[in-house]
């Protein structure tokens, strides 16, 4: 039996600087849907947009209409590697780019005012930190115990969480289920934003009705007992 899918209800965006972007096909819903088939397409809930440009940028993927509460980062290990360490893989070679970890720490900081941020790295911790080349002066171990310490600071210091993921794929469920969630949470909070306020409505409608009823009885004076004589 074919299970109809559902269409994704919200529009994920992809910074148009993302170079490989994630296209979060093979989506299935929770099993409250039935593990129904999750339906992401180009150009209908699925586009890319600029995000920010540093010193402004706030990751690679957001939700549109929630950009300035939702961002996610995405990372792969050359990628990671190079921007901690300063270089970048180039069709000329490798070549030194300082600039890079501090663009990478002020998008940290940015990411770090939003209510949903993570980062996202295509591998896991072991093989980012043991797989790392020799840049500059400095062995791969030498460079490895850099990266790993690095990491340990970015995370203590801005505190956003970090997955490491130990394939793409599972980085691209990551990256869907991390939206997915803080949409839905976003969400849950508007519902009782908007519960709290009809409540304070009514109660202050409940109190002016009662003032009004109040102004509307009539005051009798009653005078004073006459002493008996």
């Amino acid at each position: 039996m074919t299970m109809k899918p559902l269409i994704n209800p919200y529009t994920i965006l992809i910074d148009s600087a993302e170079q490989a972007p994630f296209s979060f096909q093979g989506m299935t819903a929770d099993s409250n849907r039935g593990y129904r088939p999750i339906v992401i397409n180009w150009g209908q809930n699925l586009r890319r947009e600029c995000l920010g440009r540093y010193p402004d940028s706030r990751g690679d993927y957001s939700v549109e209409g929630l950009e300035q509460l939702v961002g996610v980062e995405r990372k792969s290990m050359e990628d990671i590697q190079g921007t901690i360490l300063g270089f970048e893989k180039t069709d000329r070679g490798v070549v030194v780019d300082t600039g890079r970890r501090e663009r990478f720490e002020q998008e940290l900081s940015n990411l770090a005012a939003l209510p949903f941020a993570c980062v996202i790295v295509e591998a896991n911790l072991d093989a980012v930190v043991t797989n790392v080349p020799e840049w500059g002066s400095k062995p791969p171990e030498v460079n490895g115990k850099i990266l790993f310490r690095s990491i340990l600071s970015f995370q203590n210091t801005y505190r956003v969480p970090w997955f490491f993921c130990g394939c793409r794929r599972l980085a691209e469920i990551t990256a869907f289920r991390f939206l997915d969630r803080a949409v839905r949470k976003i969400k849950e909070q508007q519902a009782r934003e908007r519960k709290a306020a009809r409540m304070a409505r009514n109660v202050s409608a409940g109190i002016q009705s009662a003032i009004e009823i109040q102004e509307e009885i009539p005051f009798y004076h009653t005078p004073p007992a006459r002493k008996p004589a």
